[in-house]
């Protein structure tokens, strides 16, 4: 990871966050890790995008350096703390939004409530509130007793994200269109003998499903990819990345005055 930036610090309401803010250029790309990730997990695509553009990611609250969070991580929460970091950082918009996993249910909540400064989307393995939804209901009972198992070794912080997932469903669940180009990047060995077939089967439909909540968005499978594709697959996903920029660029030119 020799390629990537230190992080920085911004303390705000009295929380410190660690964040990286590269590039150049407009839209600013705005990188949403999965749950627990750092940013680091950017690192194999990031080079590549701070030659296309201005990027940010962050460290959401208990990952990496940034404080633990104080308040249940809803996605309203994040949009918040991310919101208030790029105002810090003296970032407003246009934003294309890139989520991996959990952070794609933050991305659509954000893209949904704020159609004025979001101008792309694009959902690299998305969660999504059907996955949260049907995940506790299908696992097998092996998978829960291993869970229960390493919790009690490490267990998550009971404002997280993933302690509150059964809330964040609720809050994109009733999304059902976007006026914006969405990119939906789906690794085709994602998921094994291991989750339960009818998991699968109702995964790759809602996969399929995002796609569908714009007239501009298409599905591409990543071949050699489970659930990291920009780490496996770094060259696929960065040129879907540069095509949502060019997308939402053409259907929207990038203003002159910065979105609020």
């Amino acid at each position: 990871m020799k390629d990537f930036p230190p992080t920085r610090r911004a303390r705000l309401n009295g929380a410190s966050f660690e964040f990286v803010l590269e590039g150049a250029g407009e839209p600013t790309l705005v990188l949403l890790n999965g749950a627990g990730g750092p940013v680091e997990a950017w690192w194999r695509i990031f080079p590549d995008l701070v030659r296309m553009s201005r990027v940010f990611a962050h460290n959401r609250p208990g990952v990496g350096g940034s404080d633990p969070p104080r308040q249940a991580q809803t996605s309203a929460a994040v949009i918040d703390d991310t919101q208030a970091l790029l105002l810090h950082a003296g970032v407003g918009g246009p934003l294309v939004l890139v989520g991996h996993s959990f952070g794609a249910l933050h991305a659509l909540k954000w893209a949904s409530d704020a159609p004025a400064q979001v101008i792309g989307l694009v959902l690299i393995e998305g969660a999504t509130a059907g996955d949260i939804r049907q995940g506790s209901i299908d696992k097998p009972r092996w998978m829960v007793r291993v869970e229960q198992a390493l919790g009690h070794l490490s267990r998550a912080h009971s404002l997280s994200e993933t302690a509150i997932a059964e809330a964040i469903a609720d809050e994109v669940a009733d999304i059902r269109s976007l006026a914006i180009p969405v990119a939906v990047i789906t690794g085709a060995r994602s998921g094994g003998w291991t989750t339960p077939r009818a998991f699968r089967e109702g995964r790759a439909e809602r996969q399929a499903g995002l796609a569908q909540l714009s007239p501009d968005g298409w599905q591409v499978t990543a071949a050699r990819s489970g659930h990291f594709p920009q780490i496996t697959e770094p060259d696929l996903v960065t040129d879907v990345i540069r095509q949502v920029i060019e997308r939402a660029v053409q259907i929207r030119p990038v203003a002159a005055e910065p979105y609020s």
